[in-house]
């Protein structure tokens, strides 16, 4: 077939053709269209209700993490589902314009490429062409472009690919076509409903999977929330202590390491303290668990059952307290447990209510009867919100100052009053001046042969300390261009501002 003749055939149906492409691409790009908000509603909207939702209720590091990282798996599949879907559509818009501003270009390309039209094979209601698979086409969606001088019918019809896609056909009808039977026009119906079978099966396939999951998790929370088959302590609900435990069995008899020292028994998990090395035990009214509610991680790890974090518990004779909550809903309460007689009585006192996110935690009192509570909540990424609760009167009241949302997981905090303070990333500084009214970011001035960036910058047990009214100190941890890390002392001369390094202190070892 002289290809030239047939193109200025074919240019008589521009109309009709560009008609059914028009369509054809329309349909194409509300389906991917339609395919991006599905995966924007699952990923995003779905998986991080469902994240939120499993963050509030699990209190097991280990789920936590889980849920973290599942999340994150998400947000990944998602933006690249989302980003494909975004670029066919692109394409699909750019593609239709070029056809249509230059469609003879297009045109000509196209039957250049054409290795010639089909056999055609047609009944009472239906065309058929012969390719590797067989096309069926309606003879009602079917349109004559022209007639040639020989008889033949060059003519378009609309394929239906199903999902309520189609297609344009250019095929021709040949003077010399023969009728012939076909199968059913059922065959068009079994692959509508087999398409959408497989389709349900994957929804269905992927709601199992997602529910199987949280019943995992929720399985990990009820596991590693439970308390030992043998435990017997009870929970004392009329005493004016509301809440905590009363002591069942003897208490431990054994020398302790140091003279402050608090001691959990493994197989009751009561919990019990010395201040004179073993020689006397008090009861601890709390579970173990209760001092380790939300998330019990730090940047550098998990901490293992029965170890706590620092400076969420202090003891002493005449002062004696631990930061700790009872809740395991959507959000938690924090108290405090005091004492003022070596533990032989013991009052709790509400720090903060409706925590959600809990993770990192620290406490410092100071010699005025001011004390601060820094906490940080897990946000939907790598950013934490930090919140301090201060009281001026020895723990009898306490009120919230303002939050401050950081792009990284807090590592440390440390202030010198509850008007200065620090809180520190693994790479950055952050000052308030004003008990958490404002937060600004410190300059750490460092010396040509350190690194600074990857650094654990500010680690506990470090604090900053005050040398006078005007001069702070601090220890910050530097890397060398060799690779080793080095302790190096600091000092901040304009209330934390900005810090100069002093000197070298000595080499950092991964046990340090």
């Amino acid at each position: 077939m002289d290809q030239e003749l047939l193109i200025i055939d074919l240019l008589s149906g521009k109309e009709i053709i560009l008609a059914i492409l028009q369509q054809s691409k329309k349909q194409f790009f509300l389906f991917f269209g339609g395919l991006a908000f599905l995966v924007t509603s699952f990923f995003f909207g779905l998986g991080t209700v469902v994240y939120h939702y499993l963050q509030k209720h699990v209190m097991s590091t280990a789920a936590i993490q889980k849920i973290i990282w599942l999340h994150r798996f998400s947000n990944l599949c998602g933006g690249v589902l989302l980003s494909l879907c975004l670029i066919m559509m692109l394409f699909i818009l750019i593609s239709y314009f070029v056809i249509k501003s230059d469609f003879q270009n297009w045109l000509e390309k196209r039957v250049r490429r054409s290795a010639g039209f089909p056999a055609v094979i047609e009944d009472v209601d239906e065309y058929f062409l012969k390719t590797k698979k067989e096309i069926r086409l309606a003879k009602s969606d079917c349109v004559l472009l022209t007639q040639r001088f020989n008889g033949d019918k060059l003519m378009i019809g609309v394929e239906d690919l199903g999902w309520g896609l189609t297609r344009g056909r250019i095929f021709l009808l040949a003077v010399e076509s023969r009728q012939g039977h076909v199968r059913s026009g059922k065959l068009s119906n079994k692959k509508t409903a087999g398409k959408l079978a497989i389709a349900i099966g994957m929804v269905f396939l992927i709601v199992g999977g997602l529910w199987f999951y949280v019943a995992q998790v929720t399985s990990s929370l009820q596991n590693n929330t439970a308390a030992p088959a043998d435990l017997k302590t009870e929970v004392v609900e009329d005493s004016p202590t509301t809440g905590l435990l009363k002591q069942q069995g003897a208490a431990p008899d054994k020398i302790a390491s140091q003279k402050n020292e608090l001691y959990l028994d493994v197989k009751t998990h009561q919990l019990f303290q010395t201040t004179d090395q073993g020689a006397h035990w008090q009861f601890v009214p709390l579970k173990a668990d209760w001092l380790r509610g939300g998330s019990y991680l730090l940047t550098s790890g998990e901490i293992p059952f029965g170890y706590f974090m620092e400076d969420t518990y202090q003891i002493g004779k005449d002062f004696s307290w631990y930061l700790y909550t009872t809740e395991a809903g959507d959000y938690l309460n924090l108290y405090l447990l005091i004492s003022n007689d070596n533990g032989n009585s013991w009052q709790k006192r509400q720090i903060g209510e409706k925590v959600s996110g809990l993770r990192y935690r620290k406490v410092q009192f100071f010699e005025n009867g001011s004390g601060i509570v820094a906490i940080s909540k897990i946000g939907a990424t790598s950013a934490e919100e930090v919140t301090c609760f201060i009281t001026h009167n020895n723990v009898e009241d306490w009120y919230e100052a303002k939050s401050k949302v950081l792009n990284a997981p807090v590592q440390n905090v440390s202030f010198i009053n509850t008007e200065l303070g620090f809180i520190a990333t693994r790479e950055n500084i952050f000052y308030t001046q004003n008990a958490g009214g404002s937060y600004h970011e410190a300059v750490v001035n460092v010396e040509e042969q350190y690194l600074l960036g990857g650094l654990d910058i500010f680690q506990p047990p470090n604090e900053v300390t005050e040398l006078t009214s005007t001069t702070l100190e601090a220890k910050f941890y530097l890397t060398k261009k060799t690779g080793h890390m080095y302790a190096c002392l600091y000092r901040s001369n304009d209330g934390g501002q900005t810090w100069e390094f002093v000197r070298e202190l000595s080499e950092v070892t991964p046990a340090d």
